[in-house]
């Protein structure tokens, strides 16, 4: 019965882990709080504190040879469509009202070239 749970025991992520898959681990819970609770950047974060976790895990190899991780990494990174895909959709999301505090409600009819060369 013991040699079992032993076995069992050794068999686990928890006895196979390394420091620095532990360390990597906190890392990515760290990055999804602050993408969640603390409403940083979760565009950004969410994604790379889940990657880090899922890369991470011991015993499971996701993220070499054959794993899942691995295929998303040569077809999208490999490639360089990711990084396309994630710069368009950031870009394409942000926000330029607060950037930039020319546009007020009363120059929106007007181009924008204008606004600056009356405020110079």
């Amino acid at each position: 019965m013991m040699d079992s749970l032993i076995e069992l025991w050794q068999s686990t992520g928890l006895y196979q882990i390394q420091w620095d898959q532990a360390a990597m681990i906190v890392i990515g819970l760290l990055l999804l709080y602050l993408a969640i609770v603390k409403k940083f950047e979760p565009l950004l974060l969410v994604p790379i504190g889940f990657g880090g976790i899922l890369a991470n895990i011991p015993g499971v190899d996701i993220a070499v040879g054959d794993g899942i991780l691995y295929q998303l990494y040569s077809m999208g990174i490999g490639s360089g469509l990711f990084p396309l895909l994630i710069f368009m959709g950031v870009g394409a999301m942000t926000d330029l009202v607060h950037s930039l505090p020319i546009l007020e409600p009363c120059s929106w009819g007007r181009p924008l070239s204008l606004e600056f060369l009356r405020r110079c």
